[in-house]
């Protein structure tokens, strides 16, 4: 599982048009936030949430689980398959609300900061 599509490389300033982002071998960690984290307050009550907050944040920004994860970008899906390595390598810290949906919720992030990314 994974995301595909045009990206442009932080670290090289280069465009790849068919990358593939993608969980594998990466580490990913989660843990549940205190109550009174601000995270989980604002999911349980967003009222509660000041002004601009949605649009500053985006989505996955309240949440009971905060989740780091590194993904791993390739070329292309197949170079990914043929265990090429990686072009570059990228932090996510989301906040989820269920941990079954965490790789989900990465990939949700990745197509929101990411446009033009796509399932796959």
């Amino acid at each position: 599982m994974g995301v595909k599509g045009k990206f442009l490389d932080s670290n090289t300033g280069l465009t790849l048009t068919n990358a593939y982002i993608s969980t594998y071998k990466s580490n990913t960690s989660v843990a549940t936030l205190a109550d009174d984290d601000k995270h989980n307050m604002y999911f349980k009550d967003s009222s509660l949430k000041p002004p601009g907050w949605d649009e500053s944040f985006g989505c996955h920004s309240c949440g009971k689980f905060e989740v780091h994860a590194q993904v791993k970008v390739y070329t292309n899906k197949k170079a990914r398959d043929n265990n090429l390595r990686e072009v570059n390598v990228l932090n996510v810290t989301i906040f989820c609300n269920d941990t079954s949906e965490v790789y989900k919720c990465i990939y949700d992030k990745l197509k929101e900061k990411y446009e033009g990314l796509e399932d796959c």
